[in-house]
């Protein structure tokens, strides 16, 4: 049984150790497990003074003679077991950096090293499994136990996608996207930590700074130009907000280096028929009901839609709407060239 205090670079140094020098240190520069970045074949070709093609050659003959070798090691099939058992556990696929951080705090290794990383994939290739899958438009680069278990993983990942795409609302707004996962998967008695793990693999879901979940084309889930990360602000603020909070609630997401400049921030709010100026620099949605105008156009808009309306009414109709002072509603009102009070007390439009 492998433990915690199992030693990966101990084990890939004694399978080494049953390699000539130059063999041995042709796999570590190749593998990267002593430098960050693996060198290319041309690379320890031009270093050894042979072709390239070479290369490979006492690479690919170097690994059968480890395949061999470390069969005979103690430990290679507790690894074997343990990798059997960790795929199992997780649905048999696993995207790369998660399966990295996974064995590296299990083995208390800093897996923030690529090196970490780079021993992982010259065991993986030692023992010729996990395979590997390479990143591509779509997916990132992930590991996969079984080729049976990798397809239908990605099989289900596709249908919650075509699902996905027409219940944005549901999904986003209401944030029921664990239910609608529930609904989806039943069916092929999956459990919910395994299809998120199989989400994880697609690059077509992500969550936002606010922790929601969807589809990464959604520009709720992952704003790219300054106005959707204005626009998802103020959607979950739900109230207008002046230009200057916005741009510092924007900064605050975290999503971009490159810090937005208020200026900026307040000229993309202009042109973008989604936001109304609703005060001073001050903006709101056009979805959450606000619309432009000044008090007097909010009170004669009002009017007009509801009838005549006691002060009490018009105040609280005005401000529910748009953040204007109490006072600002009531002295608007006393317009006499727009407004006029009727004998009842109440006001219409003049």
């Amino acid at each position: 049984m492998l433990t915690e205090n199992f030693n990966l670079s101990n084990y890939l140094k004694k399978a080494l150790s049953n390699l000539e020098e130059r063999e041995s240190k042709i796999l570590v520069k190749r593998f990267g497990l002593e430098s960050e970045a693996p060198l290319t074949l041309a690379e320890l070709g031009k270093q050894n003074d042979v072709t390239r093609e070479r290369i490979r050659q006492i690479a690919n003959s170097s690994l059968e003679v480890l395949r061999a070798e470390t069969a005979k090691q103690s430990d290679t099939e507790a690894i074997r077991e343990f990798l059997k058992n960790y795929f199992e556990g997780i649905g048999h696929i696993r995207r790369h950096d998660l399966l990295v951080r996974d064995f590296g705090n299990l083995w208390r290794t800093d897996f923030e090293t690529p090196i970490f990383a780079n021993k992982l994939v010259f065991l993986f290739t030692i023992l010729e499994r996990p395979m590997f899958v390479e990143e591509n438009d779509h997916l990132h680069p992930f590991w996969y136990y079984e080729e049976s278990a990798y397809k239908k993983a990605l099989a289900l990942v596709k249908t919650i996608i075509d699902e996905a795409g027409d219940r944005k609302k549901e999904l986003i707004e209401e944030r029921r996207f664990l239910e609608f996962l529930r609904e989806i998967i039943e069916p092929h008695k999956i459990n919910e930590p395994v299809a998120m793990n199989y989400l994880t693999v697609s690059k077509n879901f992500g969550m936002n700074p606010y922790g929601d979940f969807g589809l990464t084309h959604w520009i709720e889930i992952v704003p790219k130009t300054v106005r959707d990360k204005a626009y998802l602000v103020l959607r979950k603020e739900t109230k207008p907000l002046h230009f200057i909070d916005i741009a510092k609630k924007v900064n605050s997401l975290g999503i971009d280096r490159k810090q937005a400049d208020h200026r900026t921030v307040h000229n993309e709010l202009i042109k973008d028929g989604r936001f109304v100026l609703v005060g001073r620099g001050t903006y709101g949605l056009k979805e959450h009901g606000f619309t432009p105008g000044t008090a007097r156009e909010v009170i004669a808009r009002l009017l007009k839609q509801k009838g005549p309306m006691t002060q009490a009414a018009v105040v609280e109709g005005v401000t529910t709407e748009r953040p204007f002072k109490k006072n600002t509603v009531i002295l608007n009102l006393q317009s006499k060239k727009h407004f006029k009070k009727l004998p009842d007390g109440r006001y219409t439009v003049a």
